[in-house]
């Protein structure tokens, strides 16, 4: 394969990827859930050590739970690193349209999560806000990194 073709093809993934979900099929969880993994949250290491198990479950069970459009969004924003212009200009959106669904997205997401790890953890509310917010402010960084 030349070189111009590697770099056509690797500029090209990202629109495969986005063309294919246009077109409904189900993309992994996994790279959402690589990109919020907690081990790397110092202040949440004693719940993690203790309940990594159950927070990963709750996580991918909170993720799992998100439509289709909504975990794409997340992917686009998290994992691939799309401005909101660029999201917004590939579904031809209005960028506030485009900034409303991602943070409706994010906030679907923490009550899924909030639902997931109350049901699987018996620990007090304020260490399952933690959790919660953890995970928020590392969608919020994104959101702040590609605006």
């Amino acid at each position: 394969m030349s070189r111009e073709t590697s770099i056509t093809l690797w500029a090209m993934e990202p629109i495969g990827t986005a063309v294919a979900e246009a077109q409904g099929s189900e993309q992994p969880i996994e790279p959402l859930l690589e990109q919020l993994d907690l081990s790397r949250a110092p202040e949440l290491a004693s719940l993690q050590a203790q309940y990594e198990v159950e927070i990963a479950a709750a996580l991918r069970a909170a993720l799992e739970a998100l439509d289709d459009r909504q975990r794409t969004l997340l992917r686009y924003c998290l994992v691939d690193g799309w401005s909101i212009a660029r999201i917004g200009e590939f579904h031809e959106l209005h960028r506030a349209t485009t900034v409303r669904w991602l943070t409706a997205a994010r906030d679907v997401l923490s009550n899924h999560l909030r639902r997931e790890l109350a049901a699987r953890l018996v620990i007090p509310l304020e260490e399952i806000y933690a959790i919660v917010r953890e995970i928020r402010s590392r969608i919020d960084i994104s959101f702040l990194r590609i605006m």
